[in-house]
């Protein structure tokens, strides 16, 4: 999503993938944001988690592609 953070759309990933996507308009846990920001340092865009994604370059958006697909823990990704 385009209009959320990088660190927000990874944060919806993990939503997803816990099944508890009726608490989207609540709060991050502290477990949603340091998976997250792990996820973030895998695919080494930590430090651009709190920008939008709607600035970020077209390569940077593909590794922010690769951290949410990573975010559903898949036993291959190709």
């Amino acid at each position: 999503f385009s209009s959320m953070t990088v660190r927000e759309n990874v944060q919806v990933a993990l939503l997803s993938h816990h099944r508890r996507l009726f608490s989207l308009g609540k709060p991050a846990g502290r477990f949603q944001v340091d998976e997250a920001d792990a996820l973030l340092a895998r695919v080494g865009m930590q430090e651009q988690a709190a920008r939008p994604c709607a600035v970020l370059a077209y390569g940077d958006l593909k590794r922010v592609e690769l951290a949410v697909a990573l975010a559903n823990r898949p036993r291959l990704l190709l």
